[in-house]
């Protein structure tokens, strides 16, 4: 077991391991892991560079407060776009179920429930916490509609009644949607929770992982994307999931105003990640995992709108 090191310890540890105090002194390092960060999640980050058998080179405790900071970016970015896709999807759902003559939106959640037990055990157990769910579960108890049902289920419970409706009704070109939306789930539970993002990308944090086959054509038809580029991005979970969430929200969003909001806050951060550049000088691990990530990103957006310039010039001569 390790035993607890007070904020003068952690500084002095992390010292013994390699990092240095010349940008951030010692004085203002132990300031801010009682003020700002704490010593677990600060350390993390050390996973992106290369240890040699003498500890870390060249690593200023600057350089993890600047991931602290770009991590924090980067969860606001993720959880707003995950919320946003979870709005569509349930969007999406809605819509399909209004114009199905086949179903009155009410035998399908007796089937779910049927076929699902453990969902209204979830449902009964947030209605204790949360007021506005109770509300709604006292109200429809023993009739729930399916957009009743939508506005209280988790992500994780709503996935699982958009799996089992798109399989009762064979809605397969909503397949894509249900196969990428469990990585966005992995992403939203991760910032949301205040986890750290950006301190896999040298160790993933699963070595099995297997890219979803969907995205590894679309990664695959980016000709400034190399193969060997493209294995080790979508070999690593969290840019996999990064990818498939913008992927998922160029696909569901038919906002033009959203979409450029979206990328405009994007643009954003990679600008943050280049404010000191000279922290990053050296490590080209890093650098050529961002330059790729942020090409793939951009092709992603770029080729929506020009997908969606298409569709808008058909629409208009149907018209």
């Amino acid at each position: 077991m390790k035993h607890k090191l007070n904020t003068i310890e952690q500084v002095d540890y992390l010292q013994s391991l390699g990092v240095i105090f010349n940008i951030y002194d010692k004085e203002k390092a132990i300031a801010f892991l009682k003020n700002n960060n704490y010593f677990f999640k600060i350390k993390s980050y050390l996973k992106n560079y290369e240890k040699y058998p003498q500890g870390y080179k060249n690593i200023d405790f600057a350089h993890l407060v600047e991931f602290s900071l770009l991590d924090m970016y980067l969860r606001r970015i993720i959880l707003e776009i995950s919320l946003d896709i979870e709005h569509l999807l349930k969007a999406n759902l809605n819509a399909h179920i209004s114009e199905n003559n086949e179903e009155n939106g009410y035998d399908i959640v007796e089937l779910f429930f049927n076929t699902h037990k453990s969902i209204k055990e979830n449902i009964n157990k947030r209605a204790i916490t949360n007021s506005f769910v109770r509300n709604l579960v006292e109200k429809y108890q023993n009739n729930f509609a399916s957009w009743n049902l939508m506005e209280i289920l988790s992500f994780g419970d709503f996935l699982r009644f958009y799996k089992f409706y798109i399989d009762t009704y064979q809605v397969k070109n909503y397949q894509e949607f249900y196969s990428l939306a469990y990585s966005v789930r992995m992403l939203r539970n991760g910032a949301a929770h205040n986890n750290c993002m950006l301190n896999t990308i040298r160790i993933p944090y699963n070595k099995n992982f297997k890219p979803d086959k969907k995205i590894q054509r679309l990664v695959a038809n980016i000709p400034s994307i190399s193969k060997n580029t493209r294995v080790k991005i979508l070999n690593n979970p969290f840019f996999h999931d990064c990818i498939a969430l913008i992927w998922l929200f160029n696909r569901l969003c038919r906002s033009e105003k959203m979409i450029n909001m979206k990328r405009s806050n994007i643009k954003w951060f990679f600008k943050q990640c280049i404010r000191h550049k000279e922290y990053f000088a050296n490590n080209n691990f890093l650098y050529s995992r961002f330059l790729a990530i942020h090409k793939i990103i951009f092709y992603l957006f770029k080729h929506n709108i020009i997908k969606q310039q298409i569709a808008f010039h058909i629409d208009q001569k149907c018209h």
